[in-house]
């Protein structure tokens, strides 16, 4: 039974428990002073030893979780307790302010003393760092600069605390405003897209230049060629492209004042990669004894080369040209005189892939043929001069021979480049006089073709023929 109140009472023992986390700058670790009281009761110390077992039990539990904290709170797991996560950004507290054409203020507040910094871009990618501040303060403000007048930013804010643990914000926005009299961009347009070249349109509110930067991520852009056409509606064709890639651009105009407008980015693809390359409007030209030119179109930008042969195994390869274009030539040269050939046209994209023309004949040109002349005429005849022109059918020189009583006797300058339409102009004549002409032309083997003989009279003085 217990004593009465005002005996000398129980026998109390006092057992107290103190633990303190050994980090005296966060008083938010300090752990209160724990007092528990055991009372025995007089007459009957069979009850100490289970009592005291129970006191030093709680003991090993206070212990146990003081030393527990400090193990957390230090590392000693490799990460942080909930109470120590601290620098949970106040999201709904950041701010764009005192936002100009070139610059911004970003504003936000911690629950505790912060560094400050703020990442940003055109996009939710961001790309761009702020100056990072390492002041220690709950209320920041970081100011963005060089922005582009009229673009519409994306941003977070970083805030980090002693110990190096980094707290950020969800995404905000803000637009910068438009420089005052700069030209209003609209209607931005990939109109046409192909596997390595764009074309981007758009109108500006005044006459102004056009030019547009690209590229597959906002920091590292290109600029396409500068247009200084005064207009209101641009277009400009982007070339050299990735095939299959994401761009991201900008148009830029330019007025008369100097002042620049920038759009907003748009994005647009290139389409995939190009297949294998058609090859069309395939023809042999220029037949000569021991030459012919092979042209050709392709859709898309490829090598040119011509492979040959008197059968369809061809067996000769002509010389290689690896200038990626759309149109091309190609002259075979060494070819024997008087051989039929066959040939096929090839080009080669930039993956790699072969296309091939259909095959084409020719013969070239007999060594001892002679230049076939028809056509032969006398126009522009005057009392001293008459001009006379021909057609050959092979390439050959321009010569005419005439006198008075035969075509022979006289001969006009001789023009040597091989041609298939001629004219050789006659001077110094009598007026008043019948000539006999005839044309003479030489092949590129040395075989010689004469026309037929024709006359014409030259006018007596000041009269002209018609």
């Amino acid at each position: 039974m217990r004593p009465a109140t005002g005996s000398a009472g129980p026998n109390r023992r006092r057992a107290e428990v103190f633990a303190k986390a050994n980090d005296k700058s966060s008083p938010d670790w300090q752990v209160e002073p724990v007092e528990v009281t055991l009372e025995v009761l007089p007459g009957n110390n069979n009850h100490f030893p289970a009592l005291r077992r129970l006191a030093l039990a709680i003991l090993g539990l206070l212990i146990a979780a003081v030393l527990a904290g400090v193990w957390y709170r230090f590392g000693g797991w490799g990460m942080l307790s909930t109470a120590s996560v601290r620098g949970q950004l106040r999201g709904l507290g950041a701010s764009a302010r005192d936002v100009t054409s070139t610059a911004a203020t970003i504003q936000w507040h911690t629950d505790q003393n912060l560094t400050s910094q703020v990442e940003y871009g055109a996009t939710t990618d961001y790309g761009l760092l702020s100056a990072f501040s390492s002041a220690l303060v709950s209320a920041h403000s970081v100011q963005l600069i060089g922005l582009t007048p009229g673009r519409t930013y994306h941003y977070a804010v970083l805030s980090a605390d002693t110990h190096g643990q980094i707290s950020r914000s969800g995404d905000f926005s803000f637009t910068s405003r438009r420089a005052p009299g700069s030209p209003v961009l609209s209607k931005m347009l990939a109109a046409e897209t192909g596997p390595t070249s764009a074309t981007i349109i758009w109108r500006t509110d005044v006459p102004a230049t056009s030019q547009v930067e690209y590229g597959t991520t906002n920091t590292h852009r290109s600029l396409s060629v500068f247009s200084d056409a005064m207009t209101t509606t641009h277009s400009v064709t982007l070339t050299g492209l990735i095939p299959g890639t994401n761009y991201n651009a900008a148009a830029l105009s330019t007025n008369a004042a100097g002042q620049v407008g920038k759009s907003e980015d748009f994005s647009f693809a290139s389409t995939g990669a190009a297949g294998v390359p058609t090859i069309g409007l395939a023809t042999v030209s220029g037949i000569t004894t021991n030459s012919a030119t092979v042209s050709w179109a392709t859709d898309q930008p490829s090598s040119s080369q011509v492979a040959c042969g008197p059968t369809t195994s061809y067996g000769s390869l002509s010389a290689y040209y690896s200038a990626e274009l759309t149109t091309h030539s190609v002259t075979l040269s060494g070819l024997i005189p008087g051989r039929g050939y066959n040939c096929i046209a090839m080009s080669v994209n930039s993956r790699g892939l072969v296309g091939k023309s259909a095959n084409l004949t020719f013969a070239t040109e007999n060594a001892a043929a002679s230049p076939v002349i028809t056509g032969i005429n006398a126009s522009d005849v005057t009392e001293e001069s008459a001009t006379i022109t021909w057609s050959t059918d092979r390439p050959s020189t321009s010569q005419v021979e005439y006198g008075t009583t035969g075509p022979q006797g006289l001969l006009s300058a001789f023009f040597a480049p091989p041609v298939t339409f001629h004219s050789v102009t006659l001077s110094s004549l009598k007026p008043g006089t019948t000539y006999r002409l005839a044309a003479v032309s030489i092949g590129s083997a040395g075989a010689t073709g004469r026309s037929a003989t024709i006359t014409l009279t030259t006018t007596q003085h000041g009269y002209r023929n018609q």
